[in-house]
């Protein structure tokens, strides 16, 4: 687990698409917590034969974290 703080189009972002999925593509803002205005926050998978992702979400909770959280939910194929 990461937090890199890099918008979906940084070279970060890039380089970790090379070898990952995101649970999300056109993904929800996350930032800034109250009126969230761009996403920074991912999470990302290697899809086959251990992990199938059932559902992505930002979750609006805004007391713990100055970022939305992201919660993504997987099954076993």
């Amino acid at each position: 687990m990461r937090d890199f703080n890099a918008e979906e189009h940084s070279g970060v972002i890039k380089i970790l698409d090379k070898g990952f999925t995101r649970t999300c593509s056109n993904c929800a803002p996350t930032i800034p917590v109250i009126n969230p205005q761009k996403a920074i926050d991912f999470i990302a998978y290697k899809p086959g034969k251990l992990l199938s992702l059932k559902h992505h979400q930002v979750v609006n909770e805004t007391y713990a974290s100055d970022h939305l959280p992201v919660v993504a939910l997987f099954t076993l194929p």
